[in-house]
């Protein structure tokens, strides 16, 4: 069963695929205006240009190593008390807090889980601010 799901999702995607580029040809420019136009050659850089685009790339490649911690280093950093203030509605009560979910939980930066009530109207909002995921350094 799952293959048959594979299968056919392939071929499915696979004939979507060729009814875009089908229609993608029908605005295509006819091969007389492209042969009529004049080739020009590709405009490269100076040299300086292309040594400054080098140095920039191997930089990025040195400070790779340390991207990482920086990005561990802010997803810890401590929230603002406002994301997680309770808001106020009219006509709506905040009873006390229930347990919402089963066993497992995710581990969170922060929560924060309000129910509110307007007679028989409830009203859940569940705010929840996830860390970033820790990479390995390779």
């Amino acid at each position: 069963m799952e293959a048959d799901h594979i299968l056919y999702g392939w071929i499915f995607f696979t004939l979507v695929t060729l009814l875009l580029i089908a229609i993608g040809m029908t605005f295509a420019d006819s091969p007389r205006l492209i042969a009529g136009s004049p080739a020009q050659p590709p405009a490269f850089g100076s040299r300086l240009q292309t040594a400054a685009t080098m140095a920039g790339g191997l930089l990025l490649a040195m400070l790779r190593p340390g991207i990482p911690d920086g990005i561990d280093r802010a997803s810890a950093a401590p929230l603002p008390s406002a994301l997680l203030a309770r808001p106020t509605a009219p006509g709506f009560a905040n009873p006390p807090r229930q347990r919402i979910g089963g066993p497992w939980v995710p581990e969170l930066a922060a929560k924060s889980t309000e129910t509110y009530r307007d007679g028989d109207a409830a009203v859940t909002e569940f705010v929840a601010l996830y860390r970033l995921p820790a990479v390995a350094a390779r």
